[in-house]
């Protein structure tokens, strides 16, 4: 007995040791599923520290799964519940690879692939590369992490397509596509070097959410993608850049869906074309000219008074399907900031526009379509009512107190004769009325008992326009 104990303790040992050194476990269950030890050989589960290979057959992972790398050089491994990827093992080329997914193997993510890195290990780290056939489907989510490594290197021209969300978090380099790359749902990257490369093509056909926060490393400033290639952003995509474009020469950038620029001119490296068919949102003014034959949204120059046509307001094309909705006060809200001509590019801002130093237009590229709001910034505030020949504007100065208030405000407006009526109207943060008094010199206004406590604003009007920038009135209850 005291001998098969001793036996049994023998074993357990080895095979924790074993585990721990990092085994390779192979599979050579045919068809089957990833948590029966008798589906791989040796005839163990693979674990954290353990390298899964698949040279063949249908894999499923069952409800949570844990390795330190993947070699799939053939068959079909598809992600039924959780599989964490800790990759810290190099293969034989001296790569570190978290999926190594090979020519003729096929990855079908159904649901979550989660990767970590501990930045312990060295060489050169990819977590996905992919040369045979990578899916994620409408439920999968995958979400990668780590400083050091490339998040996914798509080296395949046999297919990348993504449906579901990838999120790549604080990677070096956030998708490298050497080959077609086919987005239709939601890609969200942080990177610290590059977003996206392209050599050949990246076709977004729905919505690549790309944001990276980094703008400033070391010194020097960190490039968003490099498109060496065809990058496309389909009609119903919406792609968002705030760090740097690079086209190089005879590379190509097709906007047909919405984009959005936000970066410094010395950020832009347009090399090579640039069309856009679709609704392009310049926020900085920073791109040189591009092919455009639909709308581009870009700041406005010089004085711009109320009630003053502004000609040509956006730069627009040809496309008789871009049409322009509407000019809001607001990124959110519902007020609105004037009218627009869509025959004659002219808006004419309204008195809700006094004072704001941005507008936000929203587009929509066809019949149908979805919709963007695109910011449009002016180098000066709007400016109030002017009056006279001479176009002297008329100054108002309005003092509320208490602020922040509960219950009652006091309001004063100076540049008003003391005979005039004039209306104070309180707003919350969508433009909704939610308090109204008329005035003469001094008024009281009444804070509905109703109100949660938040930022609201306070605007003035006279003989029904707005004479002033609102005033910002934080209620406290």
């Amino acid at each position: 007995m005291k001998s098969l104990k001793n036996t049994l303790i023998i074993a357990l040992v080895l095979s924790i040791s074993g585990s721990l050194s990092g085994a390779t476990i192979t599979w050579i269950g045919g068809n089957g599923n990833w948590d029966m030890p008798n589906n791989w050989y040796p005839f163990q589960v693979p674990t954290f520290n353990d390298v899964a290979v698949i040279n063949s057959g249908n894999v499923f992972t069952g409800v949570y799964a844990r390795v330190n790398r993947i070699e799939l050089n053939g068959g079909t491994l598809t992600v039924n519940g959780i599989l964490n990827v800790h990759p810290t093992i190099a293969n034989s080329s001296g790569k570190i690879h978290g999926i190594d997914i090979a020519d003729g193997a096929t990855f079908i993510n159904e649901y979550q692939t989660l990767f970590l890195e501990t930045g312990s290990s060295s060489g050169f780290k990819r977590f996905i590369f992919n040369d045979g056939t990578f899916l994620n489907q409408s439920n999968g989510y995958i979400n990668i992490n780590g400083s050091s490594f490339t998040g996914i290197h798509n080296y395949s021209c046999n297919s990348f397509t993504n449906y579901g969300i990838i999120e790549l978090n604080q990677v070096n380099t956030g998708i490298y596509a050497v080959c077609d790359t086919y987005n239709y749902g939601q890609i969200h990257i942080s990177s610290t070097n590059n977003a996206i490369g392209v050599q050949n093509l990246f076709y977004n056909g729905s919505s690549a959410l790309v944001n990276a926060s980094n703008s400033i490393v070391g010194g020097s400033t960190t490039s968003f993608i490099n498109n060496y290639g065809v990058f496309s952003n389909r009609p119903d995509g919406r792609l968002y850049i705030q760090n740097r474009l690079w086209l190089t020469p005879n590379s190509t950038l097709n906007n047909q869906g919405h984009m959005f620029i936000d970066y410094s001119a010395s950020q832009s490296l347009i090399n090579g074309a640039f069309n856009n068919t679709g609704s392009l949102n310049d926020v900085h003014g920073t791109l040189p000219t591009i092919n455009n034959t639909s709308i581009i949204a870009r700041p406005i120059s010089g004085t711009i008074q109320y009630n003053i046509p502004i000609p040509n307001a956006l730069a627009k094309g040809n496309n008789p399907g871009a049409t322009v909705l509407i000019w809001y006060t607001t990124p959110t809200g519902n007020v609105s900031a004037g009218s627009y001509n869509n025959s004659t590019n002219v808006f004419t801002p309204n008195s809700n526009a006094i004072g704001l130093s941005s507008l936000f237009v929203r587009t929509r590229i066809n019949a149908g379509g979805n919709t963007a709001r695109h910011e449009v910034k002016f180098d000066n505030p709007i400016q109030p009512i002017v009056s006279g020949e001479d176009h002297q504007v008329e100054t108002y100065q309005i003092t509320a107190f208490p602020n922040p208030a509960s219950e009652l405000l006091n309001i004063e407006v100076r540049g008003i004769a003391n005979d005039e009526m004039y209306m104070a109207r309180l707003t919350n943060t969508l433009g909704q009325t939610v308090a109204v008094t008329n005035c003469i010199d001094q008024c009281q206004m009444a804070i509905p008992y109703h109100l949660v406590s938040g930022v609201y604003f306070l605007t003035i009007e006279k003989d029904g326009e707005q004479v002033q920038a609102p005033t910002q009135i934080r209620v406290v209850k």
